[in-house]
C-alpha cells in the first residue's frame, strides 16, 4: 500500500535539489554584486572627466567676459593684443583660474604634461583657449 508520506529517498533528493538551487542563486548574487561594483567604478570615471571639462569651460567663459570688460573700459578693438595680466583685475580676487587638469603642483594622480591646463589669450577678438585636449570654448 502506498502512503502519502514521501519516502526518505525522495526527501533526500528534494533536499539536494534545494541546496543546488540555493548555490546557484548565491553564485548569481555574487556575480551580480561584482558586476554592479565594476559598473559603478566605470561610471564614476566619466562624470569626473565631464565635471573637470565643464569647470574648465566655465573658466574660459569667465576669462572671455573679463577680456570683454577690459576691452570696453580701455576702448580696445578686436585686433588689439591682450594678456592674462591685463584681464586679471577683472576677475574675482584678481586671481587667474586654473584648469582642473593643471598638474603643476603634482597634487593629482594624473600624468603631468608640460603646459597642460593653462589658459591663454591673444587678441580681443579671439576666444581664450586651454591647452588641454578637448577643452574648447566657442562663441555660439
Amino acid at each position: 500500500m502506498e502512503s502519502d508520506n514521501p519516502t526518505s529517498e525522495h526527501s533526500s533528493e528534494t533536499t539536494t535539489a534545494n541546496v543546488s538551487w540555493l548555490r546557484v542563486f548565491l553564485l548569481l548574487g555574487v556575480i551580480l554584486a561584482f558586476a554592479a561594483g565594476v559598473f559603478s567604478f566605470l561610471r564614476t570615471k566619466q562624470p569626473r572627466t565631464m565635471r573637470s571639462m565643464n569647470s574648465c569651460l566655465n573658466s574660459l567663459r569667465l576669462l572671455d567676459g573679463a577680456k570683454a570688460q577690459w576691452a570696453l573700459e580701455n576702448k580696445k578693438v578686436d585686433s588689439d593684443v591682450v594678456t592674462l595680466s591685463d584681464i586679471a583685475p577683472y576677475l574675482k580676487g584678481s586671481m587667474l583660474p586654473k584648469c582642473p587638469h593643471y598638474n603643476g603642483d603634482r597634487m593629482t594622480a594624473e600624468p603631468i604634461y608640460e603646459h597642460t591646463g593653462t589658459y591663454s589669450v591673444t587678441i580681443v577678438g579671439k576666444v581664450p583657449t586651454c591647452r588641454c585636449v578637448g577643452h574648447t570654448f566657442s562663441e555660439l
